[in-house]
């Protein structure tokens, strides 16, 4: 969900605050709805249908929607999963987009809130690397369990093949020590504040700082950008499907796909 907060200025200088605010509310959604579009049509999917489903609703039947009628924030999400599969291709990686594991996904299924990943037949992508058993999966939205035993949130998760059917068949979370990357994203209004600076901090720090990102679609504010900077962990501000920032998100999830499989 996008939050709004208060904004400290007025007249003119709050108005073009506001415009540039939109504006990049209004390129970030149009971008993320072409990411999705053009995944689905890479990967021959033969709906161009997006499901966003609670991750408790496995049974129920849910009504289709197009993407102008997504959540801003799934869908800025279900873009950045899009990003992950495109690394793990620029990796060697043959990429096959799937509902149950094994077969092409006819259309995408993505959680619209954290769930479990050994529950529902939601949209994963599983990779695998000729010259090696290396195969890794990219999941939207699931839970991780960190350092603490404690799970966590990942809005996209690049994990070992091997440790994601370890939780499907033991119905538990997978563990933080076989994640690859994770991204955190913040689709808000402005710069998330030294708040949330902190908190992605501490997540990290269970999950293992090198494979955490955070990535949001507005320019990174005087505080949060400083607090990041000399942290393992990766901050993408102005992220942007189709932008510069989303090219540098992809060549990191690429080495750090490519270290995982070097490292056997």
């Amino acid at each position: 969900m996008t939050r709004w907060r208060c904004c400290p200025y007025s007249g003119d200088q709050r108005l073009a605050l506001l415009c540039e605010t939109l504006l990049t509310l209004a390129e970030t959604m149009a971008a993320s709805r072409r990411a999705v579009l053009t995944f689905a049509t890479h990967h021959d999917l033969p709906s161009r249908f997006v499901e966003f489903r609670a991750p408790d609703d496995v049974e129920a039947e849910t009504a289709h929607s197009d993407l102008g009628a997504a959540d801003e924030s799934d869908l800025y999400e279900a873009a950045l999963l899009t990003i992950a599969a495109d690394a793990a291709e620029a990796a060697g990686g043959r990429c096959l987009v799937t509902n149950d594991g094994r077969r092409p996904a006819a259309q995408l299924t993505f959680r619209r809130s954290p769930g479990n990943l050994y529950l529902g037949d939601f949209t994963h992508v599983v990779a695998s690397f000729p010259g090696t058993p290396r195969e890794l999966e990219i999941h939207l939205g699931v839970y991780v369990t960190g350092g603490s035993r404690v799970p966590h949130e990942c809005d996209v998760a690049i994990l070992d093949r091997v440790e994601a059917e370890r939780s499907r068949r033991g119905l538990v979370h997978p563990r933080c020590s076989k994640l690859i990357a994770s991204i955190e994203a913040k689709h808000y209004q402005a710069s998330p504040g030294f708040g949330v600076g902190r908190a992605f901090i501490g997540l990290a720090a269970e999950m293992g700082q090198a494979k955490c990102t955070l990535a949001f679609p507005a320019p990174g504010s005087s505080s949060i950008r400083p607090l990041l900077a000399k942290r393992r962990s990766e901050c993408y501000d102005e992220l942007i499907p189709g932008t510069p920032a989303a090219t540098r998100l992809r060549a990191h999830l690429d080495q750090r796909i490519r270290n995982w499989i070097a490292a056997g």
